[in-house]
């Protein structure tokens, strides 16, 4: 039937029963020209009756393939987090509870939270573990955040000699003046930074923020941060 963004009206020019498939896309890198059937999602299968002049409506139920190995995932809702704060980070990445943030706070009971001042300008951080990551096999990040201020992810890549290489992901830019304040949703593939990477044995991920020119305060909200590959 074609491309179609969610929700939608399809016209059907065709009667009777009827299974449809319907494929997950996303927007690759959070860019609307980089559309991709997403590899992890399983497809979703149903089976319709068509009658002349009626609609019909279908909710999708999207779920993970089963053959999926999940490297890290953080949600915020355990004691401890799965990123830290660099020794040299004015900021600092906190626990933002549905209690204080009803309003901010979309999934479970806590998001991650940075607050950037005049003085606490800096944020940096990094994954407390390793990742192992396959090379020239699918790899991706997926994140969810709201912000108001610019923040970057890198990919870190360290050999056994523990040489260590940086490959920068693309920037999270701050909603503008006109928007209204709400979570997005990024998917960022690894498999070439990962695979140019040919002796790495090791993987980490790398946050920056720093306060954007012209403000006294800035705030980013991230949750759900995933890595993602096949087993």
């Amino acid at each position: 039937l074609g491309v179609f963004e969610l929700p939608a009206r399809i016209p059907i020019l065709d009667e009777g029963e009827h299974t449809f498939i319907i494929y997950v896309g996303v927007r690759e890198l959070g860019i609307n020209a980089y559309r991709v059937k997403y590899p992890f999602y399983n497809r979703y299968e149903t089976t319709l009756t068509l009658i002349k002049g009626e609609t019909v409506s279908v909710t999708p139920q999207i779920t993970y393939k089963n053959n999926l190995r999940f490297e890290m995932i953080e949600d915020f809702e355990s004691p401890g987090m799965y990123i830290e704060d660099a020794y040299n980070s004015l900021a600092s990445l906190v626990f933002l509870t549905e209690a204080d943030a009803p309003d901010t706070v979309k999934y479970g009971f806590r998001c991650g939270a940075i607050h950037l001042t005049e003085t606490d300008s800096l944020y940096k951080g990094v994954t407390s573990q390793f990742l192992d990551l396959p090379k020239n096999e699918d790899v991706y990040v997926e994140i969810d955040y709201m912000n108001n201020n610019t923040f970057v992810m890198s990919n870190i890549a360290q050999n056994s000699a523990d040489f260590i290489e940086e490959d920068p992901l693309p920037g999270f830019n701050p909603m503008k003046s006109n928007e209204t304040l709400k979570w997005k949703k990024m998917y960022i593939p690894l498999i070439e930074n990962v695979s140019f990477r040919t002796t790495a044995t090791s993987y980490e991920l790398y946050f920056l923020a720093i306060l954007d020119s012209g403000k006294t305060s800035g705030f980013i909200y991230i949750d759900n941060i995933k890595v993602i590959c096949y087993e």
